[in-house]
C-alpha cells in the first residue's frame, strides 16, 4: 500500500511541473522565468536527497523517523534499546524517490501559482472590444 500511495505522489509532482513546462511554453515566459524554475528543481532536488536520506525526526520521545514526507524506517525505543522498522527495498527506493519528487514539486508550485497570476488572461477586456 505504501508504494502505491509514494506513485501517486510522484504522478502528482511530475504534473505539476509537466504543468509549469506547458504554461511557460505557452505564455512565452522569459529566460528569467525558466532561470527561476532551474533553480527552483535543482534545490528541490537537494533539499529532497538531503529529506530522503538524512533527515530523521524524533516526534516522540519513544519514536524516531528516517525520511520525510514519507517514513523509510521507524525506530522504536524498546527495552533500553531502539528497534528498527525498517521498510522493505522496493518500497524504500519508491518513498526516496517520492520524497524528492515532493520536495521539488514544493519548490515549483508557488511558481506555478505566481506565473499564472501574474500572467492571466483577461478574455473580458478583449471581449467588450468587440
Amino acid at each position: 500500500m505504501g508504494t502505491l500511495i509514494a506513485i501517486g505522489l510522484i504522478y502528482v509532482s511530475f504534473r505539476i511541473v509537466d504543468r509549469v513546462v506547458r504554461m511557460f511554453r505557452a505564455r512565452a515566459a522569459g529566460p528569467g522565468w525558466w532561470a527561476l524554475l532551474a533553480v527552483l528543481m535543482v534545490t528541490g532536488v537537494g533539499l529532497g536527497i538531503w529529506l530522503a536520506f538524512y533527515f530523521e525526526y524524533q516526534p516522540s520521545p519513544r519514536r524516531r523517523v528516517a525520511s520525510f514526507p514519507l517514513p523509510i524506517a521507524v525506530f522504536v525505543w524498546e527495552e533500553d534499546r531502539w528497534t528498527d522498522f525498517v521498510t522493505p527495498t522496493h518500497s524504500a527506493y519508491t518513498a526516496a524517490v517520492a520524497n524528492i519528487c515532493v520536495t521539488v514539486a514544493a519548490f515549483v508550485a508557488p511558481l506555478l501559482a505566481v506565473f499564472a497570476f501574474l500572467h492571466r488572461r483577461t478574455s473580458t477586456s478583449a471581449d467588450s472590444r468587440r
